[in-house]
């Protein structure tokens, strides 16, 4: 789904500290229940606290945010939705007590924990995930009694019982304030209810004749015996739905939000809610269910009547196929958030490579890295790290330069785990703490190093295996020695998932390897085996066949690549793959599906369209890779886009 403009809120910073009290960091999403919750904490507490106001967008880079640092603080409390795995595992290693109070459907896959039981304990930290009131579990965990817990209860949960007024108010006030004006106005709120001010009565009026005359324009059907009344209230949405229930007697109501491709589902009831969802709400993408209401994204260009039916006739609703057509040259820099960096745009979520040495132990026929260079059809890569003390030096030094922008950073190579320097070069990212890292390997070592893996708390290693089948591996990857066994892996991937690192396989589709759907599902049913839950599927990379020097590459690829647009539509018709979520980037397209208890990625790419792309956009910077001569740049040409502002003097003793 291309992602739309938006407006991101920005980050605002309130802090109450009074002599004597022990300071307490608390991250607090810009939504109306958080803010309340934050509000009543801070109102009734002992503690101080310096409060950092965020979204639900960037909450995740917030906390990892190096600039952050947890150790001036007694405790953390993080308020609100969307907290991933990243997250957990990052706070996990600072050590600090941590109170996360707030829904995070995103974890269910990934830390099914969360999922069963109410609250949960991971060392210092405790976690309450489920998907009730904020307020009332904030008033369980730290005691309170007030009884303007259960008036705030009210619109916590989404559904307002009475208190109608107040509860416009704040639903106005959500849309027409940042973040800290409205944390104020709450914690006066607590002491004593605050009259409609003359400075927004006419706004305020505004607001409620917009919300009748959306009322008037209901759509109102009937589904599977229910009454759902369907509205164009865009956002805010609270409010209208609650009126809707009312004042048309529906057993439901729906928002529909059209630019924004997202609805919202209330009902009156905590278990018709959940059954609604199950019902009518969780096949749609990006789906999750509240205590009252649900929601989900459709991905798709409807109409308000094409949704409607597609709400109701369960059709078309995930919208990928509409977007696997679109070519790559659709990505706009301008859907995405950039900062700055020196006479640069870079990009805000992008992807820090170590590519650690050309040194492999495999000639694996897909191999896009050498197909700029010609070959004689074996494998001749050797490392290029001449002075490796050097090297490190150099990464120590460019890592903590990068760090304060907080990318995600791969490792990979040839084969990283035969580098002499991969042990030092864990260490080195252990002590620099980023917020996700992944290890590419084919799995050699793997059992020499899984201890230092877990301990430099690396978030993923990803295994590259063509085939479930050991034979067509071998022969695909062309190993020089013995290829790792799949007994090797499997008791690998059981020691790194049980120390928190996940674990996941990666499978380039061919027509000699995998590459149709009921193969596809014997290799998903492989990797179930190994203990692993998460396959990534990639389309053979395209690129520009003019420029590429490697003829045997050149005719692999020509010969063995199987679309993952035609896969993509056998997929679609498989109740077994559920649409999960896609991503368009600036060179590759990407299907996400839940199959039974899996995840599945699944991706297409070109290197054309990133040539393109880099030629058109040389202002923008959407990756870097640090190579093994000791180059930062913008890209994977070792030589080219050298970065300035990361130039030493010392650049030569890397290089042999």
């Amino acid at each position: 789904m291309k992602n739309k403009r938006r407006e991101v809120t920005t980050t605002e910073h309130f802090v109450r500290m009074q002599d004597g009290k022990p300071l307490i960091r608390m991250y607090v999403i810009h939504e109306i229940d958080s803010l309340f919750a934050a509000a009543l904490i801070a109102k009734n507490s002992a503690y101080s606290y310096d409060i950092f106001f965020t979204n639900r967008h960037d909450i995740n880079y917030d906390i990892t945010d190096a600039a952050n640092d947890p150790s001036q603080y007694e405790k953390i409390v993080i308020i609100g939705p969307a907290l991933n795995e990243y997250s957990i595992r990052y706070l996990e290693r600072t050590a600090k007590e941590t109170v996360y109070i707030g829904s995070t459907n995103r974890l269910r896959d990934f830390m099914p924990e969360f999922y069963t039981e109410k609250q949960v304990h991971r060392g210092n930290s405790v976690f309450y995930p489920e998907n009730n009131c904020i307020t009332e579990r904030i008033a369980a965990h730290y005691g309170y009694s007030d009884e303007i817990v259960s008036r705030i209860a009210q619109y916590t949960t989404k559904y307002i019982s009475d208190d109608l007024f107040d509860a416009m108010v704040f639903e106005y006030l959500n849309f027409a304030y940042g973040s800290s004006k409205l944390f104020a106005m709450f914690s006066d709120y607590l002491d004593a209810p605050f009259p409609i001010g003359a400075e927004f009565a006419d706004d305020f009026a505004k607001a409620a004749d917009r919300n009748q005359a959306v009322l008037e324009q209901a759509v109102v059907q009937e589904a599977g015996g229910l009454r759902i009344a369907f509205l164009r209230g865009g956002c805010p949405c609270t409010l209208v739905l609650n009126q809707a229930l009312r004042t048309l007697r529906c057993d439901a109501a729906v928002n529909v939000c059209l630019h924004r491709q997202h609805f919202t589902l209330l009902t009156a009831s905590a278990e018709y809610c959940a059954e609604q969802y199950e019902k009518y709400v969780s096949a749609f993408i990006y789906s999750g269910c509240g205590k009252y209401s649900c929601g989900a994204c459709f991905g798709a260009d409807y109409t308000f009547a094409q949704f409607i039916h597609a709400f109701t006739a369960h059709q078309d609703i995930s919208g990928f196929s509409r977007d696997r057509l679109l070519d790559y040259d659709v990505f706009d820099p301008a859907d995405y958030q950039w900062m700055p960096f020196g006479n640069y745009a870079l990009y805000r979520n992008f992807n820090f490579t170590i590519f650690l040495d050309d040194v492999c132990n495999a000639d694996c026929k897909f191999c896009i890295e050498q197909i700029k260079t010609a070959n004689n059809g074996r494998i001749n890569k050797i490392g290029k790290i001449g002075d490796p003390a050097a090297y490190l030096r150099r990464l120590d030094e460019i890592l903590g330069k990068i760090r304060p922008y907080n990318p995600s950073v791969s490792v990979t190579g040839g084969e990283p785990l035969l580098s002499p320097c991969f042990r030092d070069a864990l260490r080195i990212l252990a002590r620099h703490r980023f917020r996700k890292v992944i290890i590419t390997t084919n799995g050699t070592n793997i059992e020499q190093y899984a201890d230092d893996i877990i301990a430099a708390g690396i978030s993923h290693v990803n295994f590259s295996r063509p085939s479930y089948d050991a034979d067509v591996c071998q022969k695909i990857m062309r190993f020089r020695d013995r290829m790792p066994s799949f007994v090797v892996l499997e008791s690998a991937i059981a020691k790194l998932e049980a120390g928190g690192v996940r674990t996941r396989f990666n499978c380039i589709v061919s027509r000699e390897g995998i590459g149709s759907l009921p193969e596809m599902r014997k290799y998903l049913a492989f990797v179930r085996s190994t203990g692993c839950r998460h396959v990534v599927f990639r389309e053979l990379m395209s690129f520009n066949e003019q420029e590429c020097r490697n003829a045997e590459k050149a005719a692999y690829a020509a010969e063995n690549r199987v679309l993952m647009n035609d896969l993509w539509a056998e997929i679609e018709q498989d109740s077994a793959f559920i649409p999960f979520s896609n991503i368009r980037g600036h060179y590759y397209y990407i299907e996400i599906y839940k199959y039974q208890d899996m995840t599945v990625v699944s991706e297409r790419a070109n290197l054309k369209f990133l040539e393109k792309y880099r030629r058109e956009n040389l202002h923008y910077i959407y990756e870097m890779v640090f190579h093994p001569n000791g180059n930062l740049c913008a890209g994977w040409n070792e030589t080219e886009d050298i970065l300035d502002a990361f130039r030493t003097a010392d650049r030569s003793e890397i290089h042999e």
